[in-house]
């Protein structure tokens, strides 16, 4: 009786948590990132079509060319449903390296016209923005580039409520 009672307790505090708890851990792990301004896009190479949406926020995420399971990963970003609130969400992916065959045929497949790729064949945007530790993650940015998340919605990590409660702060 006693260890249900206590599993009940542990259950009761899980789920009385605060509101917004996950976020500011987040907020905490990547301090050093939090609020820091993205530089745009403007010296690497457009692949797809850009996003013309008044988007106020997007989802940055570098990969690799040479990565095959990063092509899943932009794949997975065509099939993930965002919240009402945020269907005008812009998607970028910084690719670094040079352009294969593989992500070739991949572009060809794109079925998405909201997902701008841009290929960063000098590698410099990572550099440029002090960005290597955060390679292959997803950065949220407000429509000043300024970190506001870092995570990925797909990782089950941010959480709809969480990104809801971001983008009314």
């Amino acid at each position: 009786m006693k260890n249900i009672y206590l599993l009940l307790l542990a259950l009761c505090l899980i789920s009385c948590r605060g509101k917004n708890e996950s976020i500011e851990v987040n907020r905490k792990i990547y301090a050093d990132i939090i609020n820091k301004e993205i530089g745009g896009t403007s010296d690497l190479v457009l692949l797809t079509a850009k996003n013309s949406s008044n988007a106020k926020y997007t989802f940055l995420t570098t990969l690799d060319a040479d990565c095959n399971t990063c092509f899943q990963i932009m794949n997975d970003w065509e099939k993930f449903e965002f919240p009402r609130e945020l269907k005008k969400v812009r998607k970028q992916f910084i690719v670094q390296g040079q352009l294969t065959d593989i992500f070739r045929r991949f572009l060809s497949e794109l079925k998405s016209n909201d997902t701008e790729i841009y290929l960063d064949t000098a590698q410099s945007f990572l550099v440029k923005n002090k960005l290597a530790s955060y390679y292959q993650k997803t950065l949220l940015l407000d429509s000043n580039r300024k970190v506001i998340y870092v995570g990925n919605p797909l990782d089950k990590g941010l959480v709809e409520t969480d990104l809801m409660e971001l983008v009314n702060e």
